[in-house]
């Protein structure tokens, strides 16, 4: 063939080193079609034979490197003979009875590079004393040991199982040995468990039972162990301190699929648990990379420290960590997905460290400890993060920011300080409160907090300013204890009480505002409105506990409900104060800006007392307004500012001291006597009208 093409093909034209590159190629393809080619070769024999030769085996043929071979069900035990140093692709033993492998020469190792089964019931004995071999499962691959393998090394030179792939020992499965028997685990590897005694370093329990010595057990800390049992297993006595991951997959039933370490662990990469419960009783994980939870739990009192993040996947139970957690120095993010249960994530333990938490995915977490003490940020970025301990779960000093749902489920909370476009809800029944600002800095919360299941109250705490700009619907009482509270929207504050007992308010919107929700308010201490912006606080009615000062430094501040309490207000600072409400509060005091007197009774009750002590009147109202005959106190030089006629009634007016009233426009009226032993004097373009005796 070859000669054939060379005279006919591969003639000139053609250069000749091309020509013998190409003949050479097809030379390497044809040599790779008939020599190389991998054999299926089973095992013909009952019993034993000569691996060697070649009528024991289907089709005829021993067995090469790359080959696949099979023991399969007729063969019933027996010992093959003369086995050589060979690496298989792959090797099915099937059956019953035992089936020995004795070496071609001692030392000969079988090596398998794909897969590796040992059928339930059936015995795969590695070496006798005419021939002491070993085995190696590569790093490509995977095998399930269900019967049992022994790997036989009677005498003093150690023999070897060492497992580089993915292998899998189930319950009722074993790798035991006699002799100086050793069982090696390498880094990568991973090692699948189901006996309920786990591994262990020495005697006749768990899945591996070699006997060499002084140690005859070697488990990598670069290794990956799976737990697969069916009823509750202990990790044993030989999964190292440290390991690459660890996985629990026990299909035990519920009360009867627990796995419980033995002791302290480092997992350098993920902890999952896919079934089962792991129970790392009084024990830590000193370190972990991440962790998976399928719908399962995590037991026990030690405490998991993170390395990494969680995540929970959708399934029909709630995963559950019931543990402490130490989120670490960094930010941990809990990827929490949907799933038909309320709750998808449990975290019952407390969560401390210096980092925060994030959480992330469509369904729900829940944090369940009080005595939460992480340092850093709380996000909700996605889906719902829960409260569910009554004095609240979150750290008081935590930033939180809500672009999913942040459910109180009705407890109170405290936090550092909140901002985001989501929302604030409450899931339970009950009258609850949100407290922010605890760490004084100034955040916005565009989102909406509204009521849900209970009401939700709001607490503004801390030096900072705290920014209201989503248009909120919750009906519980927003207070004000200290720092700012911008009020950004028309229903900024809901729907319930606005409580002042500290702090100052504030329009930072960038236009006029006007609350559209009508708030009922409480005036408990005195309080700035620093006015970048107007705001009109609607008709909703003002209560004062005590004499009140508001101090307006800029722009307009409107009142438009009634004003109550026995009790006065004082108006100070640049901006100015509308009012224009019917109110019976005992009296008003202009010290310092505008104050717009927009109704009759907007002073307060007739008998109280105006004392003007500087500053500006006004009448914005829209027409001409006569009020109270309230008695006056001129203690100070005042201009009227006349937008629209006012007229003062005819309360007598005392002068503490010579006067100038400056009247700009329009008619101010005084219709009353006006005592004292001092001079009076109009200035201005407008009408000073007195009509007194």
């Amino acid at each position: 063939m070859l000669r054939f093409l060379r005279k006919s093909f591969f003639e000139p034209p053609f250069p000749h080193a091309v020509l013998r590159g190409a003949a050479f190629l097809v030379f390497l393809v044809i040599l790779s079609h008939s020599s190389f080619a991998q054999t299926t070769r089973t095992w013909t024999q009952t019993g034993g034979g000569n691996w060697a030769t070649a009528g024991n085996w289907s089709p005829a043929g021993v067995p090469v490197d790359g080959d696949d071979v099979i023991i399969p069900v007729s063969n019933t035990g027996g010992t093959i003979t003369n086995v050589p140093n060979i690496t298989l692709r792959d090797l099915i033993v099937q059956g019953t009875g035992t089936c020995t492998l004795s070496g071609a020469a001692a030392g000969n190792t079988v090596t398998v590079s794909r897969t590796f089964t040992v059928a339930s019931g059936k015995t795969l004995v590695i070496g006798d004393a005419a021939g002491r071999m070993n085995f190696t499962l590569e790093s490509t691959g995977t095998g399930t040991v269900s019967g049992t393998v022994t790997l036989s090394a009677s005498g003093a030179t150690d023999r070897f199982f060492i497992n580089s792939g993915d292998l899998s020992i189930p319950v009722g499965g074993l790798i035991d040995g006699t002799g100086e028997s050793n069982f090696l685990t390498t880094g990568g590897s991973t090692l699948r468990i189901g006996s309920p005694q786990g591994i262990t370093q020495s005697g006749s329990t768990g899945s591996i039972q070699v006997t060499g010595t002084p140690t005859s057990r070697s488990y990598s800390t670069g290794a990956n162990y799976v737990y697969i049992g069916n009823a509750n297993q202990a990790v044993g006595n030989g999964l190292p301190s440290t390991v690459n991951s660890l996985t629990i997959e026990n299909t035990g039933g519920g009360g009867n699929n627990t796995v419980t370490l033995a002791s302290s662990i480092t997992i350098t990469n993920a902890l999952t648990v896919t079934s089962g419960v792991l129970d790392i009783d009084g024990n830590n994980i000193t370190s972990v990379g991440s962790i998976t939870l399928n719908g399962t739990t995590i037991n026990g009192t030690g405490t998991i420290n993170l390395a990494g993040d969680v995540t929970s996947l959708a399934a029909s139970t709630t995963a559950v960590i019931n543990p402490p957690i130490n989120l670490g120095a960094g930010n941990r993010t809990f990827t929490v997905n949907d799933s038909p249960t309320t709750i998808d994530l449990n975290l019952n333990g407390i969560i401390s460290g210096s980092g925060g938490l994030i959480k992330e995915g469509t369904g729900s977490l829940n944090l369940s400890n009080a005595g939460n003490s992480y340092d850093g940020i709380t996000e909700v970025n996605t889906g719902i993060l829960r409260v569910n301990a009554a004095g609240g779960v979150i750290p008081n000093n935590s930033a939180v920011t809500v672009t999913g749902t942040l459910d109180l489920n009705g407890f109170n909370e405290t936090i550092g300080s909140l901002a985001g476009t989501g929302t604030v809800t409450s899931g339970a029944a009950g009258t609850i409160t949100l407290t922010t600002g605890g760490n004084n800095s100034s955040t916005t919360f565009s989102g909406i907090m509204q009521n849900g299941s209970g009401i939700v109250g709001l607490t503004k705490a801390g030096t900072g300013a705290f920014t209201l700009s989503g248009a909120n619907t919750y009906s519980g009482s927003t207070t004000v204890s200290s720092g700012t509270l911008n009020i950004n929207n028309s229903s900024a504050i809901g729907t319930g009480t606005l409580i002042i007992s500290g702090g100052n308010l504030d329009n930072t919107s960038g236009s006029f505002l006007t609350l559209t929700t009508n708030n009922p308010q409480n005036w408990n201490t005195d309080f700035t409105f620093f006015g970048t912006s107007s705001l009109n606080m609607g008709t909703g009615a003002v209560t004062l506990n005590a004499n009140r000062q508001v101090t307006v430094n800029a722009n307009e501040f409107r009142i438009g409900g009634n004003i109550s309490g026995a009790f006065r207000l004082t108006k100070s600072g640049g901006g100015t104060l509308t009012l224009s409400g019917a109110s019976t509060h005992s009296g008003t005091t202009l010290n310092a800006g505008t104050l717009n007197i927009n109704s009759s009774n907007a002073l307060g009750t007739a008998a109280s007392t105006f004392i003007i002590n500087g500053g500006t009147i006004d009448n914005t109202s829209g027409s001409a307004l006569t009020t109270a005959n309230y008695p006056q106190t001129w203690a100070g030089d005042f201009v009227f500012a006349g937008t629209n006629n006012l007229n003062l009634g005819t309360g007598a007016v005392s002068l503490t001291a010579n006067r100038t009233v400056t009247t700009n426009a329009g008619n101010l009226t005084v219709g009353g006597v006006i005592s004292g032993a001092f001079r009076l004097t109009k200035s201005g373009g407008g009408t000073l009208t007195l009509s007194g005796a």
